[in-house]
């Protein structure tokens, strides 16, 4: 689809089912319908907006402005109902002079849609309660057999189409689709744009890349302009890393940071904590210790996805917080060592929690993927959306790295029993080369896991990878709790105080923050 204004350079190549990594100028265009169902006894015209034509492939609306009516040229008329009824059995539609002359001099292309799913996009009062804004019908319950009955676009450019059989329970329904439908729905990457998935492309990195971003906000800023906090939380997702300044000194300052990004995440320790040195501490971030590269909560079914941290104290020597990017670690391991990432992508490993009258477990891998669809290169991109041509391929959802938390392994630790030392000195017997060949067999996958984690390990600790940043009063961080691995280091409590007071909140909360947020942006945008 060519739109104007839309370069294929701001197109980005990747496009997740579930989480879409894309960064794009909102499409702000008009839409011209060109509708095609099996069956269409009529079509109306109103304007510059144009329905088109009939095919059996399905509806299709054109993805263009047409010009307004040549003088001497006259939309269709509406048919009686003896018309509409003779027209629908002898398969036939009006088509006026100007949807064939004015649709080609705009050079434009139109998208076939199945009719199925055109209705069941619908999303009128009736489909859509407006209320819980919940459909109030199934997809099951579309026949199989539905074609349009009749079509009748508005002078404000919304179409309104009735159906032939339409959904049970839905007689005398019309469904109204808005002239933006063409667009969005053009190709898979409108319509991926549509679902406001994600902010856009992550840009891993080392502590250079930190230094030169400004990735601060001042506390007053963050909280009180929508626009700023948009544009923080697409910062959030592109580095996982954001520092809020001068956040007044009262415990309750990171319940007011959690909840303009989402509800607060309540856990085990509470819907906030504190950090502090404290004696026979029941977790290793209430000592003075060093607390090595970690994630929160690995422990749990459903990890924070944002962490915060806010300094109210910092009167003791040392305790700076350590930063780095696992996501850069592990796309550095896959173009290096792929044998490393594969071991680092189906590995199980434990972490658990036992203390204090809990017990928490989960076992999961370093690497959590998830499928993407992934455009070819050479698809057209003004291709039928019903044969876009893509691929699936694995991208990294979410990293997991936590050994001061790590449990003990479960699976492949070569503990495969020996057979007795008859059978082992025996060379007739049968079971010696099967017991031992699964013992060398759980070893090595053991050894090449130790590998792989020495690997990241090494990434994640080197030098250029880490930022490092004391944490002073007024200060808070917020950083992507499934990607950034963060770390203290050792302070001194004597004659002092470190206190820093967190809290978490869900990954879902706050890319729901974030897409409302964007749609109000460019709803602001359009009006202007």
């Amino acid at each position: 689809m060519n739109v104007p204004g839309l370069s294929s350079a701001s197109v980005p190549r990747v496009f997740a089912a579930a989480s879409i990594y894309r960064y794009r100028p909102r499409l702000v265009a008009s839409a011209t319908y060109a509708v095609t169902p099996r069956t269409l006894p009529h079509v109306s015209a109103v304007g510059k907006t144009r329905v088109r034509s009939v095919s059996s492939a399905g509806l299709q609306f054109d993805s263009h402005v047409l010009k307004p009516p040549v003088s001497g040229e006259q939309p269709c008329p509406s048919p009686t109902p003896k018309e509409k009824a003779a027209l629908s059995r002898n398969a036939e539609f009006c088509d006026s002079p100007i949807s064939q002359t004015n649709w080609s001099e705009a050079g434009g292309s139109f998208q076939s849609f199945d009719p199925i799913f055109v209705r069941d996009s619908c999303s009128c009062r009736r489909c859509v309660d407006p209320s819980t804004t919940q459909k109030t019908f199934e997809t099951a319950d579309i026949p199989g057999d539905i074609r349009v009955e009749h079509v009748d676009v508005q002078a404000d450019g919304r179409a309104h189409i009735t159906w032939e059989p339409d959904v049970p329970g839905f007689e005398d329904h019309v469904s109204i689709y808005d002239a933006s439908f063409g667009i969005r729905n053009a190709n898979l990457e409108s319509r991926l744009e549509a679902t406001y998935d994600v902010p856009g492309p992550r840009t891993a990195w080392h502590r250079d890349t930190v230094t030169q971003s400004r990735l601060s906000v001042q506390y007053n800023e963050f909280m009180a302009q929508d626009y700023i906090l948009l544009s923080s939380l697409d910062q959030l997702y592109r580095y996982g890393l954001l520092f809020i300044s001068s956040v007044p000194s009262h415990p309750g300052s990171v319940s007011s940071l959690a909840g303009r990004i989402g509800p607060l995440k309540s856990t085990l320790y509470g819907p906030t904590w504190d950090v502090k040195s404290v004696p026979s501490a029941k977790n290793v971030a209430y000592t003075s210790s060093d607390l090595g590269f970690h994630m929160d909560l690995l422990y749990v079914d459903n990890p924070p996805g944002v962490q915060i941290l806010h300094c109210l104290q910092a009167s003791t020597q040392g305790g700076e917080s350590l930063f780095s990017d696992s996501l850069r670690a592990v796309q550095s391991i896959k173009r290096s060592r792929p044998d490393h990432y594969a071991m680092l992508e189906t590995f199980p490993v434990t972490y658990k929690y036992r203390n204090n009258n809990e017990w928490y477990q989960q076992t999961r891998p370093h690497i959590e993927t998830e499928t993407v669809i992934v455009p070819h290169e050479a698809s057209d991109r003004a291709t039928d959306v019903n044969h876009e041509s893509v691929q699936l391929e694995p991208s990294v959802k979410a990293i997991n790295y936590s050994p001061p938390f790590q449990g003990p392994f479960l699976v492949n630790i070569g503990n495969t029993p020996q057979p007795p030392a008859a059978d082992r000195a025996t060379p007739t017997s049968s079971k010696a080369p099967r017991l031992q060949s699964a013992q060398r067999s759980d070893s090595r996958e053991f050894r090449k896991y130790l590998d792989a984690i020495r690997h990241l390990k090494q990434e994640l600790e080197a030098d250029e990878a880490i930022y490092e940043q004391r944490l002073d009063p007024g200060t808070a961080v917020i950083f992507d709790n499934r990607r950034v691995v963060h770390a203290r280091k050792a302070f001194k409590d004597e004659g002092g105080e470190r206190w820093l007071r967190g809290a978490y909140v869900d990954g879902d909360a706050w890319r729901s923050r974030w897409r409302v947020l964007r749609e109000r942006a460019n709803k602001s945008h359009e009006d202007r």
